[in-house]
């Protein structure tokens, strides 16, 4: 597996579930390279080595004024990065949220549920 293929970008705004999120999956995949960011924005602003793997929040509105949502985000890193594999991650059951996500490339949509931790472990592996 390349070091490209081992980098996990976190794009979540609350703080404390990033946290969760980079520390569940750091102890069970130790070889990973872990980053946060807290916007869209942040992340597409830096990305100096490509991730193999992006989990970003479908709502990143909870730190800026005006900062891009998920979807935003998706269609702009898919356009510079196609190859990323993106998980879009939300707390919204809304079908149509999902079928977007879908369909401007994300790799899968999971929701923010007590498997969400499980789940993304899964799909790391995939």
């Amino acid at each position: 597996m390349t070091s490209q293929r081992r980098t996990i970008y976190i794009v979540e705004d609350n703080p404390i579930y990033a946290e969760m999120i980079c520390n569940y999956l750091s102890f069970k995949h130790p070889s990973f390279s872990f980053r946060r960011f807290a916007t869209g924005e942040e992340l597409l602003d830096n990305i100096d080595i490509p991730p193999g793997i992006v989990i970003l929040d479908y709502h990143l509105d909870g730190n800026v004024v005006n900062a891009a949502n998920g979807d935003t985000i998706l269609k702009n890193l898919k356009e510079y990065l196609p190859e990323t594999q993106v998980i879009m991650i939300t707390s919204s059951e809304d079908i149509s949220v999902a079928a977007m996500a879908l369909n401007a490339g994300a790799y899968a949509f999971l929701l923010k549920d007590e498997a969400l931790l499980q789940n993304l472990d899964e799909m790391i592996y995939l």
